[in-house]
This record gives C-alpha cells, structure tokens and sequence, in this order.
C-alpha cells in the first residue's frame, strides 16, 4: 500500500486554531471521521485526515471533505511526522487506543467533540445507549418530555 499525501487546495490556508488530526476517515458517509472533520473545519482548524486505506477506497468521502480549504489527506498510511505538533488527534473508533501513533497524545472522538461543545451552555442531555432499542427508548422519552412541554430535540 502507498503512502500518498492528497490536498484538497494546493493553497491551504493556515489556521488560528491550530492544527488537528482526525485518524481514521472511514467508508461510511455520516460516521464518525467525516463528521469530526467536517466539524473541525468548520470551527477554523488546520485538518489533517489520515487512513490506512487509499483515496481510491474513501473516495466519496474524500470527495465531500474537499470543499474545506483547510483539510487535507494522508491517505494509504499514517506518519508518525502527521502527528507531531497536532493540538490533538480525534479518533475514529475503530482506530485501536493502543496505536503507536496516538501515544502520549491528547485524543478525543466525535462524542467527545459534542460534549465539548456543548459545554457551559446550560443544556440538559439525555443519551441512550445499548445494542438493541435506542431509537424505541429516545422516541419515548422525546414523547414524554415534549408532552410536559419541555424544550426537546431528537
């Protein structure tokens, strides 16, 4: 497998923020890769994307990620010089905790961008979680608050 280092602009912009890294990019189109990517760039980061499998594999995603002025693509591999100087990684989970590329980084996930967010804005959040019956438990619950008139999203 070739280590290719792909640019969505050749004159990617420089970030305030800092650079971040968001290991593990993944097929699925609303999974966590693309979302923390998204999500970064949007908020002013300097993005660097890596995965161990080629363009040509991440293709649509790569695709819907290109409009970011200030993401790029180190595809078909990961480098240990990707990493250094990140202010952090946000980890795909399906990228091992234990990778060689991850220590003594800070490393958060999509959840962890959420909550971070989130934070100090005086919002009340319920999560669900389990193998089997989220959607079922969310939907009633949101059933519930909403008819006792409380300011509710699902």
């Amino acid at each position: 497998m070739s280590k290719v280092a792909y640019n969505s602009s050749m004159n990617m912009k420089k970030s305030v923020l800092g650079k971040v890294v968001v290991m593990g990019l993944g097929h699925y189109s609303h999974g966590s890769g693309v979302s923390s990517a998204k999500y970064l760039a949007k908020k002013g980061y300097q993005v660097l994307v890596t995965d161990l499998l080629s363009k040509k594999e991440l293709q649509k995603n790569v695709q819907a990620l290109s409009k970011y002025e200030n993401v790029s693509f180190r595809l078909g591999g990961h480098r240990k010089s990707d990493f250094q100087n990140a202010l952090f990684v946000a980890k795909n989970p399906r990228v091992p905790f234990y990778s060689p590329y991850l220590k003594g980084k800070k490393v958060t996930n999509d959840i962890g961008l959420f909550l971070e967010s989130i934070k100090n804005k005086n919002i009340f959040l319920i999560a669900v979680t389990g193998t089997r019956g989220k959607s079922t438990i969310s939907t009633l619950i949101y059933s519930i608050l909403k008819t006792a008139d409380f300011p509710v999203h699902l």
